[in-house]
């Protein structure tokens, strides 16, 4: 429970692209905020974590291109 924290350079872009997909996280630049016990159902956990791997490896390839 309680919140999880990740530091990530595109934290902004990414807190843009969960709220999209309507996953309550806060944005505390360069720091994602997510609670996993009170605010989001186990279902949207479960979606935030599966957007977890996928933006890190979006992320990951972008850097790679050096774009």
């Amino acid at each position: 429970g309680g919140w999880k924290r990740f530091r990530h350079p595109l934290a902004a872009s990414w807190v843009r692209s969960l709220s999209e997909k309507g996953i309550l996280v806060e944005d505390a630049d360069p720091i994602v905020r997510a609670s996993t016990h009170f605010y989001n159902t186990e279902q949207e956990v479960d979606l935030f974590v599966e957007e977890l791997a996928r933006y890190e490896t979006d992320t990951a390839a972008t850097i790679s291109r050096g774009s």
